[in-house]
């Protein structure tokens, strides 16, 4: 008897979310997630942290940026890549949303595809690691030696767009550097970042979303700026970002 009542329980409250216009949310539908590497960065780099969101249950896709030197053009370019390759995500899940997860240059990647390609219809969260969200000063220290400034802009376009102060950068994040669209975004940085300086800071976000460092949950983590990809605190901090849920991780 018992049985049968909570049976007609669910079936009453099943019925009532139809009515109301709110279909029952499935417990096995996934979002899948696109990982998107950095500069000069192989996707063979990405496996360890593909491997890790996996084994936490999600469906993992991963990404190298464009280029015989992965992520040296233009960035507006790499993010139209990255724009078809969310396509071809969507469409091979069936999915109407994706969450995506940047390392360096990926994020400004993603941030580009969320404001200008049609990313914020298709994008539920956002988590960047180590991302120069509004410039690295290194690039404008590299900027400042005639023959290797001059060699670096010649090589890398994507170099001078992620200097402070890049007219790039400027319009990236203008009026807002967190885009309509997206529920969720996640700036994750290292304290002991040596390319994307100051550390943690230029791995933030000025106008909303959720910026932490690994170090504030692992104070002794030693993890530097390409690290962020293979480092277990950080693999966790991006689970829990994913998950919706407030930031937390193992050490």
């Amino acid at each position: 008897m018992r049985k049968r009542f909570l049976v007609s329980l669910v079936g009453v409250g099943t019925l009532l979310a139809l009515l109301a216009g709110a279909p029952p949310v499935q417990a096995d539908q996934k979002v899948p997630v696109l990982i998107v590497g950095g500069l000069t960065e192989p996707a063979a780099d990405l496996s360890v942290l593909r491997d890790r969101l996996q084994d936490a249950g999600f469906t993992v896709f991963t990404m190298a940026l464009p280029g015989s030197i992965p992520g040296t053009q233009d960035i507006a370019l790499s993010a139209r890549a990255v724009a078809t390759e969310a396509g071809a995500v969507l469409a091979q899940t069936g999915a109407s949303r994706l969450d995506v997860v940047g390392h360096s240059e990926g994020g400004l990647a993603l941030r580009y595809y969320i404001k200008y390609l049609g990313g914020g219809d298709q994008v539920l969260r956002y988590v960047s690691l180590g991302t120069p969200q509004h410039g690295t000063e290194l690039a404008n220290l590299v900027a400042t030696f005639p023959v290797l400034g001059t060699l670096a802009g010649a090589a890398c376009t994507a170099c001078a767009q992620m200097a402070v102060g890049s007219a790039f950068l400027d319009a990236l994040n203008g009026p807002t550097d967190v885009p309509p669209g997206p529920a969720g975004y996640t700036a994750l940085g290292t304290t002991h970042d040596e390319l994307v300086i100051p550390a943690p800071q230029a791995s933030f976000l000025n106008d909303g979303g959720t910026n932490a460092s690994v170090q504030q949950f692992c104070p002794l983590d030693p993890v530097m700026h390409v690290g962020l990809l293979f480092d277990r605190p950080t693999a966790g901090l991006v689970v829990s970002a994913l998950r919706g849920g407030p930031l937390t991780t193992t050490c």
